[in-house]
């Protein structure tokens, strides 16, 4: 996660993209990551809500959000990401992406669990 586009943008165009020294390139976009979360079976995705907010007003319509949490090997879940946005198919298109994300590495982190069947895309 980036905390704004033109990170993710500066991101996009690093070195660290193009071979040659990681150890450097990644100290150099290292400041340009908000939050980095290796995903897998331990990560879940709650349904996309709307809710309406005062400071938006009716004009703008209700803001979407879903949240990312992670269970932990006590089997305590806690919120690790919160993610929203004014449209919906922005929410449901990453929480899609995040889904598949966590299916596909969610057999190689030991003692996650079998991922399969826990989420709606």
């Amino acid at each position: 996660m980036f905390r704004n586009s033109s990170d993710w943008a500066q991101y996009r165009t690093a070195s660290v993209h193009r071979g040659g020294d990681i150890v450097q390139a990644m100290k150099a976009v290292t400041p340009l990551i908000k939050l980095h979360i290796m995903l897998s079976a331990v990560h879940v995705t709650d349904e996309v809500k709307a809710k309406e907010y005062k400071t938006f007003g009716p004009t703008f319509g209700p803001l979407h959000h879903f949240t990312l949490s992670e269970t932990s090997a006590e089997g305590k879940e806690k919120v690790v990401a919160k993610f929203a946005s004014r449209g919906a198919r922005e929410c449901l298109d990453l929480r899609g992406a995040i889904n598949a994300a966590v299916r596909s590495g969610g057999a190689s982190r030991s003692g996650g669990g079998d991922a399969v069947g826990r989420y709606n895309s």
